[in-house]
């Protein structure tokens, strides 16, 4: 199926969403908007299956739990989908919308699975996962394409794909086959703040072409004392970056 010209909104799932088969194309605001209730406990789950979103005017998809701080944990399964040109609508986009925010809040976990996906010139960042307060953050990424993205704000570049931790918790993240190349700032962008570790395997993956940093990897960033950084990188290249 597909939708055009409107956002495809969902509130009040209690355990989550599973989206397959669906392009969401030219929505005014955000392309898929589900907002995670406040009694959600436990697992989260938002899957989507062969979901294209392009050319939304605010985030392609946005997963909102740092309104409701629920308890749950939010698990973002993604398989072959397609983001491009969210949140980059000329005279119509404001900075920093993504195509794929997650905010998560309350004292859960961000489990993230992105698999043979593309996002392509989204105004802001590929992908941003967004963890407030206790909670680690697991991701793993394979064969997927973050590439072109973040050129809306002059003055704030954005990334390919951004992860963000603050509060007690880890970010153990795991990219395989995967490129991150020509974004505007940096391409991988991985920030671990206040206790916990940033622990880091890429296999196989480019990080080229990008306006700032290819790979960015920093423990502590805005909070003293934490944890240690630990990182793997098998054939793996970052040229060319600013």
């Amino acid at each position: 199926a597909t939708i055009s010209g409107e956002t495809l909104r969902i509130a009040g799932a209690p355990v989550g969403v599973v989206i397959r088969n669906l392009t969401v194309a030219g929505a005014p605001g955000n392309g898929i908007e589900i907002d995670v209730p406040a009694e959600a406990t436990g697992d989260y789950v938002v899957r989507l299956q062969h979901v294209t979103v392009t050319d939304a005017v605010d985030h392609g998809v946005l997963v909102e739990d740092q309104v409701n701080n629920s308890a749950a944990s939010i698990v973002l399964d993604v398989l072959h989908g397609t983001f491009t040109g969210n949140g980059n609508v000329a005279g119509l986009s404001v900075s920093d919308r993504d195509g794929i925010r997650v905010n998560e809040g309350g004292t859960g976990d961000i489990q993230a699975r992105i698999v043979q996906s593309q996002f392509k010139g989204n105004g802001a960042d590929g992908v941003e996962l967004d963890e407030k307060g206790d909670g680690d953050v697991h991701v793993t990424v394979v064969g997927t394409s973050f590439d072109d993205n973040g050129p809306f704000d002059p003055e704030d570049y954005d990334d390919g794909i951004d992860v963000d931790e603050d509060g007690a918790g880890d970010i153990v993240a795991r990219f395989t086959n995967s490129t991150a190349n020509g974004n505007f700032d940096q391409g991988i962008d991985l920030n671990e703040n206040d206790a916990g570790d940033l622990d880091v395997t890429l296999v196989n993956v480019s990080a080229d072409g990008n306006g700032g940093e290819g790979i960015d990897l920093e423990e502590d960033d805005d909070v003293d004392g934490g944890g240690d950084l630990r990182t793997t990188l098998t054939n793996v290249t970052a040229n060319g970056n600013g």
